[in-house]
């Protein structure tokens, strides 16, 4: 392995209803990542879902999201980290003023 750099816009990019997704991991992590920064439109909210088989963690790189899990909700801020285990169900909303996560979670979210 010998590891890679990426530029603020630079990965393989998707559009997912409106979300703009900018995969940050490569085929390089050995199979053990996924990196994913999403940009959201405003007010987007996702549906209640689970990932039976990896656990996926939000770290908010701007504007503020209602996170929930399990029977727990949690209004995050810029900075603010949450950790969600596999078979959880959850789902966020991104606020009034939006707008970008950072998704962490076992490599073949994206």
């Amino acid at each position: 392995m010998v590891g890679f750099a990426l530029g603020k816009e630079e990965g393989p990019q998707i559009n997912f209803h409106g979300t703009k997704m900018v995969v940050r991991s490569q085929d390089d992590s050995e199979g053990t990542c996924s990196l994913i920064e999403m940009i959201h439109p405003l007010n987007i909210c996702r549906a209640l879902h689970i990932h039976p088989n990896s656990t996926e963690a939000y770290y908010v790189l701007e504007g503020k999201y209602s996170i929930q899990y399990g029977k727990k909700s949690y209004h995050s801020q810029i900075r603010d980290f949450v950790f969600i285990p596999k078979g959880i169900p959850h789902n966020y909303q991104s606020g009034s003023n939006g707008r970008k996560v950072l998704v962490i979670s076992s490599a073949g979210l994206e």
